[in-house]
């Protein structure tokens, strides 16, 4: 969670609103590797993957009184898989081995600029410049159908744009409630998505292009977060990406085409708690430690 949350010792790029309340004598730096291992298990068939990837690498400084900016780069997509599906068509054709593999992803490097307007209001935006390949294939290696590939692939040079808000209001001395928004531009990406279909016996290719065949979707956000003392922080998050009512190619009954019937509204609903039980404890260093609960 994190549309509602105003830190000045972090950098939250959810809601760029949150930049105005960067501490004036810090500049933060952020940067994270993930490392994964993973256990693949069907049938009799198991098989470990190990992968590595760089997450994101951000900063954020106060320019000036009440404005403060952020840099970095975060990821958008990834794309990493290679599998086999294996089905009976028929008694006369027998098996048939289909195979899988995609890699590749999108980036997007940002400047943001958050404004703490008034005693409650922040406002903020991200302005980005995405940029990345992606590429997949499904291909049929020796079936009593000949040797057939599906290769599609797409460069994408594009931007992103986003706007925030959060209003923060104290209840007492105690207890601050904090409202936060963001709405997320939706456009096309100026990328031309690539169909080649390879007859790998023949050595022959067809090739398909769609002009300007993906978007981004619009999407918007809200967020609430209640802050006890400095010790308890209890919020929500819920966020909907409008993915019904944007365009993808599709290749059905030998065209190569774009449709919006294909993909479906992404809704994510985030709950989250921090507590710390001293933060200015300095001679006991578990009552300094922030312990986080999500889901």
């Amino acid at each position: 969670v994190g549309l509602a949350l105003q830190q000045g010792n972090v950098v939250n790029t959810m809601n760029p609103a949150s930049y105005g309340q960067v501490d004036s004598l810090t500049m933060i730096f952020d940067a994270s590797v993930t490392g994964q291992l993973t256990n693949f298990k069907e049938g009799a068939t198991r098989q470990n993957a190990k992968t590595a990837n760089f997450d994101y690498i951000v900063a954020s400084f106060r320019a000036w009184r009440n404005i403060g900016i952020s840099v970095g780069i975060l990821p958008l997509s990834d794309v990493g898989y290679s599998y086999q599906t294996t089905s009976t068509v028929s008694q006369e054709y027998g098996k048939l081995t289909e195979s899988y593999n995609g890699e590749g992803g999108l980036r997007e490097a940002y400047i943001g600029f958050g404004w703490h307007v008034l005693k409650p209001l922040s406002i903020g935006f991200n302005a980005g410049y995405v940029w990345g390949d992606l590429d997949r294939s499904v291909q049929t290696p020796n079936s009593n159908f000949g040797s057939l590939m599906k290769s599609y692939s797409v460069s994408v040079n594009s931007y992103k744009f986003d706007v925030g808000m959060q209003w923060r209001q104290p209840l007492n001395k105690n207890n601050v409630v904090t409202i936060g928004a963001t709405m997320g531009i939706g456009h096309k990406l100026n990328a031309d998505p690539k169909l080649d279909i390879i007859n790998v016996s023949k050595t022959d290719t067809t090739s398909h292009k769609i002009s300007n065949g993906l978007e981004l979707p619009w999407s918007m956000a809200v967020g609430l977060a209640w802050q006890h003392r400095d010790r308890l922080t209890i919020a929500a998050d819920a966020e909907m990406q409008q993915w019904s009512k944007t365009s993808f190619p599709t290749y059905v009954n030998d065209a190569y085409t774009v449709s919006k019937d294909i993909m479906k509204d992404r809704l994510s609903l985030k709950l989250g708690a921090e507590w710390v039980p001293n933060a200015n404890d300095v001679n006991h260093y578990f009552n300094r430690v922030r312990y986080r609960f999500g889901v």
